[in-house]
């Protein structure tokens, strides 16, 4: 059997060397001056050939390229101190913190982490779902370019938390704002929908106005109730939304549903004339007309008298459609005290 046999000499320098009958297993080394392993004044150990197998206790500095057919076994390491980083950069790199755990430090604090579950934290040590991302900060999934996103979240434990299905000038997005326990949805950075923490929708989509006027005008025949005319001076009392036209006296609808109206039309010096109106959809009578007629009659009362029609009306109506108040063909010229007359009306659904 071949033996290796150390040798020193009194100069203090020991040889290996094999015996005179070294048999087939022999122990070769590289001719000339180059070193199979050399070490430095740190103590790292550079290896300049190919290892199949070896086990290192100190730092290894590999200028070639190394095969290991056993696989490498390094030291758990640590966030500040990993146990596989690079050169000059020793507390960025991977290591790991707990059995079936793989961690990456960046700068000495832990970036990423796999657990044994599978679940990846982004800052976050403790990840309870596939993707689980901590802190502050915000991310985006499925980014097209520099500036869209299909997904986009900026989260937070107080105040709000962010999620964004538009690009970074956060023109639409849902809000949870922690302080109500609600949901906001926004777009063009205005408030929409709101659900308040007992599950109540507080702020829907509420087109909804009222106009009414302050002083006394004539309407004749066909004639429209022209409430921002000079005749009744249009007074808005409100106009969510504005869907309202001072311009046009007609209220537009925003979306398609169906809308409920109102209105008071105050007469005066009332004499035997009867009166009626309708509303006119798109400039239109509505076909069923009898439905949305309304009359009123003065007749037997004393001269001079003032009275009023009230009413209100239910329209289906498809978005952009507009609704006007209109006097009725063969009706007589009254005088109308604006300041008593009003139109209004809103989206029930």
């Amino acid at each position: 059997m071949a033996k290796i046999r150390i040798v020193g000499d009194s100069s203090g320098y020991v040889e290996i060397a094999a015996p005179n009958a070294a048999g087939n297993n022999t122990l070769e080394l590289p001719s000339g001056n180059t070193r199979l392993v050399g070490s430095d004044s740190a103590g790292n150990v550079s290896i300049s050939g190919i290892v199949t197998a070896a086990t290192f206790s100190g730092n290894v500095n590999s200028t070639g390229i190394s095969t290991f057919t056993s696989g490498v076994v390094v030291s758990a390491g640590s966030t500040s101190a990993p146990s596989i980083s690079p050169s000059g950069d020793s507390n960025t790199g991977i290591f790991f913190p707990s059995a079936d755990t793989i961690a990456i430090a960046e700068g000495g604090v832990e970036a990423l982490r796999i657990n044994s579950s599978g679940n990846v934290g982004i800052n976050s040590t403790i990840p309870s779902d596939l993707l689980d991302v901590g802190g502050t900060g915000s991310f985006g999934i499925g980014r097209a370019d520099s500036n869209n996103y299909n997904i986009r979240v900026r989260a937070g434990t107080s105040g709000l938390s962010r999620f964004i299905a538009a690009d970074t000038s956060d023109a639409g997005y849902l809000d949870y704002d922690h302080s109500s326990d609600s949901w906001i949805a926004r777009t063009a950075g205005t408030e929409r929908v709101r659900i308040d923490s007992s599950g109540r929708v507080t702020m829907p989509f509420q087109p909804a106005f009222m106009v009414r006027g302050d002083v006394t005008g004539s309407i004749g025949e066909n004639a429209k109730f022209a409430f921002t005319s000079t005749s009744l001076d249009s007074k808005v009392t409100f106009d969510r939304l504005g869907n309202w036209s001072n311009a046009n006296d007609r209220f537009t609808a925003p979306v398609t549903g169906v809308y409920h109206f109102y209105f008071g039309i105050y007469r005066q010096s009332a004499t035997s004339t009867i009166f009626s109106l309708a509303p006119r959809v798109n400039n239109s009578q509505l076909s069923t007309a009898d439905t949305f007629i309304f009359f009123t009659s003065a007749t037997g009362e004393s001269a001079n008298t003032d009275d009023g029609m009230y009413g209100s009306f239910t329209l289906n109506l498809s978005a952009n459609d507009y609704v006007e108040l209109f006097m009725r063909g063969g009706a007589q010229t009254i005088t109308v005290y604006s300041g008593h007359t009003f139109f209004g009306g809103h989206l029930v659904g």
